[in-house]
Parts: structure tokens; C-alpha cells; sequence
């Protein structure tokens, strides 16, 4: 499954979540193809926690301490430029439901999302 965006704006969010107890976090695994450093954050509100600041992103899977976040749902995931953070972002709302999910920036207008690693 892909998405794209081009739109670059204000974006409000408002959302509730009762966060399950039960719910096992899955894996969301995220890389950038860029050739510009770019961060990224992943939100928490289906686990009710975990960290949601945001990080530079590796070119590759390799190291879970780099590129794994664990989620149990609907999450924002957002990227933002590493050296002009206030400038260009693009995010999604998306449910991380799957056991894995792998996800892929290659820039601003192109954003992969898969249920199958890619680097395999």
C-alpha cells in the first residue's frame, strides 16, 4: 500500500484513545532513502505511551534501536526535514493494526508503506 502527499500545512488533530490492555505493540520499522537527513516521530495514542520525540532516520532496518517503533493502532506518523525543522513536513494517520509494518521515505510527495520488508 502507498501514499503520497504533496500538501504541506497546518494539520490539526484531535483524537481520544482508551488504550487497551491486552493489546500487544507491533512493529513499525522506518527508514529514509533521502539524500537529505530527515527525523521522524511516531505517536502514541493506541499504546497509551511510548516515546513519541523525534529521531533521525537510518537508511536501513539493521538496527531496531534506529528504526523500530512499537505500536498497536491508529498513530500519526510525521517527517520533517533534520536540517530545517520548522520548514517541510508531511504526515499520516495510520492504522499500524499488522504485525510488522515497514515503512519507506523517499521524499516529501513519496512515502512507501508495506507489510512485507522490502530489503529482503
Amino acid at each position: 500500500m502507498y501514499f503520497t502527499s504533496s500538501f504541506i500545512g497546518l494539520l490539526s488533530l484531535a483524537t481520544a484513545c482508551i488504550p487497551s490492555i491486552t493489546a500487544a505493540n507491533n512493529d513499525v520499522w522506518v527508514r529514509s532513502l533521502s539524500s537529505e537527513p530527515i527525523d521522524a516521530m511516531v505517536s502514541g495514542f493506541s499504546t497509551g505511551g511510548g516515546v513519541t520525540s523525534w529521531f533521525p532516520l537510518p537508511s536501513n532496518y539493521d538496527d531496531p534501536s534506529t528504526s523500530l517503533w512499537r505500536r498497536t493502532g491508529w498513530e500519526l506518523i510525521a517527517f520533517r526535514d533534520h536540517d530545517n525543522q520548522n520548514t517541510t513536513r508531511v504526515g499520516f494517520y495510520k492504522d499500524f493494526a499488522a504485525n510488522e509494518t515497514f515503512v519507506t521515505f523517499y521524499s516529501f510527495d513519496y512515502v512507501a508503506f508495506s507489510d512485507v520488508n522490502p530489503e529482503l
